[in-house]
C-alpha cells in the first residue's frame, strides 16, 4: 500500500507539473500575443510616421522649387532694372553733354540721330 501511495502521489506530482507547465505554457503565449500585437500597433504608426514625412519632404521639396523659380524671375528683373537704369543714365549724360541743344532735336540725342 505504501508503494500505490508514493505512485499515486507521484502522479499527482506529474499531474500538477504538467498543469502547471500548461498554465505557464498559455500564460507565455497571452504574453506573445499581446507583444505582436503591441509591435504590430507600433509598425503601423512607424508606417504613418514615414508617409507623412514623405509627404511633408514633397511639399518642402516643391516649394524649395518655387522659390528658386521666384528668385531666378526677380533676379532677371533686378538683371533688367539695372541694365535699363544704366542706359538711361547715359542718355540723361548725353542730353547734358549737348549742352544748349534744344530738346526734341536729333542734335540733343547724339547716339539717335
Amino acid at each position: 500500500r505504501a508503494r500505490e501511495a508514493a505512485e499515486l502521489r507521484a502522479t499527482e506530482a506529474e499531474r500538477g507539473a504538467a498543469a502547471d507547465a500548461r498554465a505557464a505554457a498559455a500564460a507565455f503565449e497571452e504574453r506573445l500575443r499581446g507583444a505582436d500585437e503591441a509591435l504590430a500597433a507600433h509598425e503601423r504608426a512607424l508606417a504613418q510616421a514615414q508617409a507623412q514625412l514623405a509627404s511633408a519632404a514633397a511639399e518642402h521639396a516643391s516649394a524649395a522649387m518655387a522659390a528658386g523659380a521666384e528668385l531666378r524671375a526677380k533676379d532677371a528683373a533686378l538683371a533688367d532694372a539695372s541694365t535699363r537704369f544704366t542706359e538711361l543714365e547715359a542718355l540723361l549724360q548725353r542730353i547734358a553733354g549737348a549742352g544748349g541743344a534744344p530738346f526734341g532735336t536729333a542734335a540733343a540725342l547724339p547716339g539717335l540721330s
